[in-house]
C-alpha cells in the first residue's frame, strides 16, 4: 500500500502558487510596459508627422521666394509679413492636418515661420514649430571655390585679397579670401609651397602643403612685421580647416536678344543684350563695353595678342557674359584691366591702385560658365582679368609664365589648377555680390521648444 506524505503536497501547493503569482505580477508589468511603450511611440510617431509637415511648409516658403512666386500668399495688414495656409493633407492617424507659414521680410533678409498642425480623433492637437533664418546666397564668398580639388603648383603662387573700394594710395592687402573646397578626398587642397594669406578650407579631405608653404593672416603679419619675414614653413593651424560646406546652384542664360554672328574686330557694346556664336580677338582686337551689358556666348570665348582686350568703361560699363563653350586667354591678353594698372611683382603681397589712383573692380565683369563637365576656363602667360568666374561645372587653369599672370575677383568651379608664377588677389567687396535671381539660403533652423515660444506663434497664426 502506497503512503502519502500531506506536508509535501502543501508545500508544493504553496510554490505552485507564489509562482503563479510572480508570473502574474511580470505579465502585468509587462504589459503595463507594453502599453506605455505603445502610447510612446504613438505620441512620437505624432510628433514626427508634425515635424514633417512644419519642414514641408519652410520647404514651401523657400522655393516660393527663390522661385519669386508668392502670388498664393496673403498680405498682412500692416504689410510686414506674407502668409500661407494649407489643408487637407493625408494622414490616417489625424482628423484633419494643416500647414501654417509666415514668411517676415520676404523682400530683404526674410525669417519663415512654419507650423505643422494634427488634429486627432479625440480633439487634442499635435503642433511643431519651426523658425528658420534665411540670407541671400552669395556668388563668391571665398576666392577660390572649387567642388572637386584645387591645386596649386610651381611654388610661385601667391594668393591674399584686396580691398576694391580703398582709398589708400599705396595699396590693399587684406586676408579675408580663402582657398576652398567642398571635396572628402586626400589632397582635397594641394598648395605645394605656395603663399596663402588668408584661409585654407576643405570638405573633410586633407591638405598636402609642401616644406616651404606658408599660410598666415593679418595677425601674422604684425607679429613678424611683414609678410616678407614670415618663415618658410610657416602655417598657422587656426587658417587650415575640414568642415567647409558649399551649394552651387546651376545657371541658366538669359533668352532673346541682339543677335550678333562673331565677334572678330574691334567692337563696342552699348547697353542690352547680346548673342553671339564666338569671340575671339588676337592681336590689336578689342570688345568694349560702355554700357550695361548682358552676352550670351554660343560658343567659345578667346583673347590672344599684345594688345588684345575686352576693356570695360569703369564709369559706365558692366558687363556679364555667360558662356556656353570654352574661354581662353592667352599671351598678354587681358580682360577688364585699364592700362593705367601696374600689375602686382610676383612675390608682392597686396594691389595697388592705378595711376589714377582707383584700384581694379571685378564686379564690373560677372562670367558664368553655363557648360557641363567638358568647359574649361583657361588663362596664361602673362594674361590679366578682373572679374568673377561663376562655372561650377568647369574646370578652371590659371598658368603663369614670364613675369606672371594675375587675376583679380574670384572664382567657383568644379576644379582649380594655378601653376608658374601666378598671383590670385580676392576682392573683399565681392562678398556683397548676390545672384540676381531670388536666391536664399538658411542661416539658422529652430524648432521653439518652450512653451511660450510655442504660444506666441500659436497666438500669431490664430490672428490671421
Amino acid at each position: 500500500m502506497r503512503r502519502t506524505f500531506p506536508e509535501r503536497r502543501g508545500s508544493a501547493l504553496m510554490l505552485a502558487v507564489i509562482l503563479s503569482a510572480i508570473v502574474a505580477v511580470i505579465s502585468a508589468s509587462y504589459l503595463k510596459m507594453a502599453t506605455h511603450e505603445s502610447k510612446f511611440s504613438y505620441t512620437s510617431f505624432l510628433r514626427n508627422g508634425a515635424l514633417n509637415l512644419a519642414e514641408a511648409g519652410a520647404e514651401e516658403a523657400i522655393w516660393a521666394l527663390n522661385n519669386d512666386d508668392i502670388s498664393s500668399w496673403a498680405t498682412s495688414a500692416s504689410g510686414d509679413f506674407i502668409y500661407k495656409k494649407a489643408v487637407g493633407f493625408d494622414y490616417d492617424q489625424a482628423k484633419s492636418t494643416s500647414i501654417q507659414m509666415i514668411i517676415e521680410d520676404p523682400t530683404g533678409d526674410p525669417t519663415i515661420t512654419a507650423r505643422g498642425v494634427l488634429t486627432l480623433p479625440d480633439g487634442r492637437i499635435m503642433d511643431k514649430i519651426l523658425r528658420i533664418e534665411l540670407v541671400p546666397r552669395q556668388v563668391a564668398p571665398n576666392g577660390l571655390t572649387a567642388k572637386d580639388t584645387i591645386t596649386f603648383s610651381g611654388g610661385n603662387v601667391g594668393f591674399d585679397a584686396y580691398d576694391s573700394q580703398s582709398t589708400d594710395i599705396i595699396g590693399s592687402v587684406e586676408d579675408e579670401g580663402t582657398v576652398a573646397t567642398t571635396s572628402i578626398v586626400n589632397d582635397a587642397a594641394n598648395i605645394s609651397n605656395s603663399d596663402v594669406m588668408g584661409g585654407v578650407a576643405t570638405g573633410g579631405g586633407t591638405v598636402n602643403m609642401g616644406p616651404n608653404a606658408r599660410v598666415f593672416d593679418a595677425g601674422d603679419v604684425n607679429d613678424y612685421g611683414s609678410p616678407a619675414l614670415i618663415p618658410s614653413g610657416y602655417v598657422n593651424p587656426e587658417l587650415v580647416t575640414n568642415d567647409f560646406r558649399a551649394d552651387f546652384p546651376a545657371i541658366d542664360a538669359p533668352s532673346g536678344g541682339t543677335f550678333i554672328p562673331v565677334i572678330s574686330s574691334n567692337t563696342t557694346l552699348s547697353s542690352g543684350t547680346y548673342i553671339v556664336d564666338s569671340i575671339t580677338l588676337t592681336g590689336s582686337k578689342r570688345l568694349n563695353i560702355d554700357g550695361d551689358v548682358t552676352l550670351v556666348v554660343k560658343g567659345d570665348v578667346k583673347v590672344s595678342g599684345s594688345s588684345a582686350a575686352i576693356n570695360i568703361n569703369q564709369s559706365t560699363g558692366k558687363l556679364k557674359m555667360y558662356i556656353d563653350g570654352n574661354m581662353a586667354v592667352a599671351g598678354n591678353g587681358i580682360v577688364n584691366v585699364a592700362g593705367t594698372y601696374n600689375p602686382t611683382p610676383n612675390g608682392t603681397f597686396g594691389v595697388t591702385p592705378s595711376t589714377t589712383g582707383a584700384y581694379p573692380k571685378p564686379e564690373s565683369l560677372i562670367i558664368y560658365g553655363t557648360g557641363d563637365s567638358s568647359q574649361s576656363f583657361s588663362y596664361s602667360g602673362n594674361a590679366a582679368l578682373a572679374g568673377v568666374i561663376y562655372a561650377p561645372n568647369a574646370a578652371v587653369s590659371l598658368n603663369g609664365g614670364g613675369s606672371g599672370g594675375e587675376l583679380l575677383g574670384a572664382i567657383v568651379a568644379n576644379t582649380i589648377k594655378v601653376t608658374g608664377n601666378y598671383g590670385f588677389h580676392y576682392d573683399i567687396q565681392l562678398k556683397n555680390l548676390f545672384f540676381e535671381e531670388d536666391s536664399y539660403r538658411m542661416e539658422s533652423w529652430n524648432e521653439l521648444t518652450t512653451e511660450a515660444d510655442k504660444t506666441k506663434y500659436r497666438n500669431e497664426f490664430a490672428a490671421l
